[in-house]
């Protein structure tokens, strides 16, 4: 009876090790090179060196009223994406340590037809600044096959409201330090 399961264990993983790599590295998988894509901004100011997208808030949400939640917003779409490897996402959002408690954030991966894969953030101290982080690896293939697959990276930053555009523009302006969204994918080899 241990044979049996032994085998039928050995079965099923080397299924999964076939379908999918989920290393991302190894084999003629048909997938082309490597890219690193996604924003980043370092002390308000655009950081060029580590991701090549120029960051730009694709949505941007402020309330009318004073006291009420504001929320700024970041997309990023991925297309020709070979599925036959797992894509890895990452995220940190570093605030300034005063305003830590008022602000929260939120990073969901969209593919197919109502498919999400929603990033989980650590909360780090980091001298006088607090760092929301998350990393994660997620696959496509179920909705895109062998096909070329996409998928959008969301990004948000809610916070309390001014009641005023300028304000709640210069609240994320100041205390928002750091932001890095990005994906790596392989390109899909047509």
């Amino acid at each position: 009876m241990l044979r049996i399961a032994v085998f039928a264990s050995v079965c099923v993983l080397s299924l999964c090790v076939a379908s999918c790599d989920l290393a991302g590295g190894g084999g003629d998988d048909g997938c082309g090179a490597e890219r690193i894509t996604g924003n980043r901004i370092s002390g308000g100011y655009v950081d060029e060196s580590h991701f090549p997208v120029v960051p730009q808030a694709s949505n941007t949400n402020f309330a009318n009223e004073e006291g009420s939640q504001a929320s700024i917003s970041w997309k990023i779409e991925q297309k020709d994406v070979c599925t036959k490897r797992h894509s890895n996402l990452d995220a940190l959002f570093r605030v300034r340590e005063e305003v830590a408690d008022q602000v929260s954030f939120k990073v969901v991966v969209w593919y197919g037809i109502f498919k999400e894969y929603p990033l989980t953030l650590t909360r780090r101290q980091d001298g006088n600044m607090v760092v929301f982080e998350g990393s994660r690896e997620f696959g496509i293939r179920d909705v895109y096959g062998d096909g070329p697959g996409e998928f959008s990276i969301f990004a948000d930053m809610y916070f309390p409201s001014t009641g005023y555009w300028d304000t709640d523009s210069a609240y994320v302006d100041f205390n928002l330090r750091n932001l890095k969204i990005g994906a790596t994918v392989w390109d899909f080899s047509w």
